[in-house]
């Protein structure tokens, strides 16, 4: 199979089209259909760019050009040979390079001409020829001026075809290089981004670990000082225990006020437990004196224990009652709501007196009564 034969076989199997091919190796059609038929006419004599461009054409398609070049040399030698013997002076080979970016000089050379040594003719014969020989050599002069003036043109074609063709490849690569940058820009600020978003979360995240974790153990401080500070009342309510205990009794019902005696002589210590059936502040004031943090909102339960040396007057404050059990010393007392108005705070009073009876002398409640008695006299 010849060269040309070869690159058509070649372009079909690779499913290219003429056009193609044209496109990718910066030929023209016209050159790129010659060359597969084996059309040299094409070239009008121009054989110095038939080997520039069967080699291009073979590299834009993957064709060794190696193994064709010598096919290809062989094939123009042939075809100047023959174009040579019918009209030697109708063939012009010229030299255009600069026109084209295939660095590659033709080997081709042109066979040596042989001469015809013709039979020496008679005067007459010789005129007539030397005639008929000036009028040939004036045809061959005109066709050889017109086939240059062709071939020009074609190259002057080609030149443009080729010059325009690599301003639309530049054009081509800026512009891909341009979208490629853009859209390498967007994948990068996409991904910043979703890493910034996810930096966030991961932050928020911690932060709201650590915020559960705090309060995890601010509640388990706070149970845990409830716990020891009940334990601590209860051991030094053990050992302050005495054969006798502290008398609890009810003074006036309706006030809730209570007599607390035998508490200084004996026990010495006053142990208050509420339990809560909701949230509720609590405030023990010992002569109006408060003895805990009246600002506190306690939950479930609330216990206090503290020592008392002296007669005074214990006020207990409960903010929302709501049927809460009171116990006081270990026994459990009632608070009577006849007087009493849902939504005010439970108001309970203990008096604690020595054991001969001598009353609180500072007591707010008695001292109102003292007040009214002598207003009623007078």
């Amino acid at each position: 199979m010849v060269y040309y034969q070869i690159l058509k076989q070649r372009r079909k199997d690779l499913n290219l089209s003429i056009h193609d091919v044209s496109t990718q190796a910066r030929l023209a059609p016209q050159y790129i259909a010659a060359v597969e038929e084996n059309d040299m006419d094409v070239f009008v004599g121009d054989f110095d760019f038939v080997r520039r461009f069967v080699k291009a054409y073979a590299e834009a398609i993957g064709v060794n050009w190696e193994f064709i070049k010598d096919d290809v040399d062989l094939n123009i030698s042939q075809y100047v040979y023959k174009k040579t013997q019918a009209q030697p002076q109708s063939i012009v080979l010229q030299n255009g390079p600069e026109l084209y970016d295939i660095e590659d000089t033709p080997t081709f050379r042109e066979p040596a001409r042989q001469e015809v040594v013709a039979p020496a003719p008679t005067k007459k014969k010789s005129t007539k020829k030397k005639k008929k020989k000036k009028k040939s050599s004036g045809k061959s002069k005109a066709a050889m001026n017109k086939a240059n003036v062709e071939i020009q043109k074609n190259a002057k074609k080609v030149a443009r075809w080729t010059k325009k063709s690599r301003r639309n490849f530049l054009i081509a690569v800026f512009v891909g290089v341009v979208a490629l940058l853009l859209g390498l820009n967007m994948v990068l600020n996409k991904i910043s981004s979703e890493q910034s978003a996810a930096d966030d979360r991961a932050r928020q995240a911690e932060l709201k670990a650590k915020e559960e974790e705090t309060a995890k153990l601010a509640n388990q401080k706070k149970e845990t000082n409830k716990q020891n500070a009940k334990e601590e009342a209860e051991k030094n309510k053990k050992e302050s225990e005495v054969e006798s205990e502290s008398i609890l009794t009810c003074t006036d019902q309706q006030n809730n006020i209570y007599t607390i005696t035998n508490l200084i002589e004996t026990d010495q210590r006053l142990t208050i437990e509420v339990t809560l059936p909701q949230d509720s502040t609590i405030a023990v004031y010992q002569d109006d004196t408060p003895i805990n943090d009246t600002e506190t909102k306690y939950e479930k339960e609330y216990y206090e224990s503290f020592t008392i040396d002296h007669t005074c007057l214990i006020q207990l404050e409960i903010t929302n009652f709501q049927e809460n059990e009171i116990i006081i010393n270990g026994q459990t007392i009632t608070f009577d709501t006849s007087l009493w108005y849902e939504g005010e705070p439970a108001i309970l009073y203990f008096e604690v007196k020595t054991n001969d009876g001598a009353n609180y002398q500072e007591d707010a409640i008695d001292g109102e009564e003292v007040e009214e008695e002598e207003e009623e006299e007078v």
